[in-house]
């Protein structure tokens, strides 16, 4: 079982990783290094968050979900875990805290919690395994596509090509580009035709299709057939951690803020050693020393949510916008200060903000979807 310390030590990599790659990035812009730093975080952060995902059921199995019964029905936390508590035989009057105990309520936080976490992992798995990238086209093809046997040759190439109308003769010109970074890449022996949104990723090392950013957290480019389950990862990681911040708020309350009340309590100050009172303070005063450092995660949790919200609230308006990511930054870049910036934002989804753009992202999204993991086809 994982203490505070590792718990701490996880999110620590989590938070400060990407910083990390970024000033590699940042400092040998045209090294290896950066890359290189990037594609290991990228693996490394993988391992992390699949880690503390089901780190955090471990808790809530053997800690939290139990905690939150206990502080009512103050049974000992020496030894108790989520199976116990089914154990124990509850009556309407007296008891263990009687009725106090809800089963509908104990059943839902379990099917609950397996519906967050089935949900977390497949959002998680569909989003890092997703392939954005745009076809390759071989020096081959591309000579037999567009007749030139030097277009690969530049690094950015303007080519027309005649296209057939089906309702008429009549040809129509249409201006496409190969992407010269990838011709680089691959020493002239391929390349990719650029898509209106596409950009190529330099950890990727290949374009990517309505790409939005390469994300260090899912060590893959968010893009078109997965941007959509990157949103709804972040969604259901934010539920989890509003669940999370609630079951660990309580362990907090009582062990960590008013923990020295009940020590002094069921040591008798002010109530007679022979009351029931103070059998069920020294219980719960037992049951903070066996809980220990695990109450600070609440603040653990605080953190993480934060910065997930943030995150959400990002990406919902460029979804409602239908923007990327990349462009706001390289919008960031060109604004003389952040204000010109806020403006540009303001301006931006005055002008593009439209519940359709949500439809468009999320075609035939139903009510069960809540429930039951939504799948997208791929678009190739």
């Amino acid at each position: 079982m994982i203490d505070l310390f590792d718990f701490v030590v996880l999110s620590s990599f989590i938070i400060l990783l990407p910083l990390v790659t970024d000033f590699f990035n940042n400092t040998f812009p045209n090294a290896k290094i950066g890359r290189l730093a990037q594609e290991v975080v990228g693996m490394i952060l993988v391992f992390f968050i699949v880690s503390l995902i089901f780190a955090g059921v471990s808790l809530w199995y053997t800690h939290f979900l139990p905690f939150y019964y206990t502080k009512s029905l103050l049974i000992s936390f020496e030894t108790l875990n989520l199976l116990d508590l089914l154990k124990f035989k509850y009556n309407s009057s007296g008891g263990n805290g009687g009725s106090n105990f809800n089963k509908i309520v104990f059943y839902f936080h379990i099917f609950f919690t397996i519906q967050l976490v089935v949900n977390l992992y497949y959002y998680y798995y569909q989003t890092i395994t997703a392939d954005n990238f745009i076809p390759r086209i071989s020096k081959n093809k591309q000579i037999q596509l567009f007749g030139d046997d030097e277009i690969t040759k530049t690094k950015t190439i303007t080519i027309t090509k005649a296209t057939t109308n089906d309702n008429d003769n009549n040809n129509n010109e249409k201006e496409k580009k190969l992407c010269g970074l990838c011709d680089q890449v691959s020493d002239g022996k391929w390349s990719t035709l650029n898509k209106p949104k596409s950009h190529h990723c330099r950890i990727c090392k290949r374009c990517i299709d309505s790409m939005d950013h390469h994300c260090p957290f899912a060590a893959n480019c968010i893009g078109i057939n997965n941007h959509h389950y990157f949103i709804l990862f972040i969604v259901y990681t934010v539920i989890a951690l509003l669940y999370a911040t609630y079951l660990s708020f309580f362990p907090y309350y009582y062990c960590i803020l008013n923990y020295k009340d009940y020590v002094g309590l069921s040591n008798g100050s002010g109530i007679d050693n022979n009351n029931n009172n103070n059998n069920n303070f020294k219980q719960l005063a037992q049951s903070c020393a066996n809980f220990n450092k695990y109450s600070f995660i609440f603040l653990c949790c605080c953190l993480i949510l934060a910065a997930s919200i943030g995150i959400l609230l990002f990406q919902t308006y460029l979804i409602i916008t239908n923007s990327k990511t990349i462009q706001l930054l390289s919008r960031l870049k060109k604004s003389k200060t952040f204000l010109d910036w806020f403006k540009w934002l303001y301006q931006n989804f005055k002008q593009n903000a439209s519940l359709d753009n949500i439809y468009s992202l999320f075609p035939n999204f139903k009510f069960y979807n809540l429930i039951i993991p939504y799948y997208k086809k791929k678009i190739n």
